[in-house]
């Protein structure tokens, strides 16, 4: 009954993919406002030049209970304010998406 299942293309009622990266971002942007408290500033996300892949390998259908994202934080710049992260994107305990090398920086 989401929304976006019937936003995403003719009679094909899935989670659109750009969804899941976002969360993915979102969660980053999280972990980047903890750590630099009372920072000011808005995110650049992507952080410009900083290559970054992702990989899809499933879908977000209706019938599945439980999507859950993690991100793994694998390097921090705190002079450039600058957070680098690799995540997971599940779907019932399964992953279907891997993100890698993703960066954001708060300027």
């Amino acid at each position: 009954s989401e929304w976006f299942f019937k936003a995403h293309f003719y009679q094909d009622p899935v989670c659109p993919g750009s969804l899941g990266l976002e969360s993915f971002i979102q969660l980053m942007k999280a972990a980047a406002r903890e750590r630099w408290k009372g920072a000011g500033g808005r995110f650049e996300s992507m952080a410009l030049g900083q290559k970054h892949t992702w990989l899809y390998r499933g879908q977000v259908i209706p019938r599945n209970k439980l999507v859950t994202v993690e991100a793994c934080v694998t390097a921090v710049d705190d002079a450039r304010r600058l957070l680098k992260a690799d995540g997971f994107l599940k779907v019932d305990g399964l992953v279907i998406y891997k993100m890698t090398d993703f960066a954001l920086r708060l300027v």
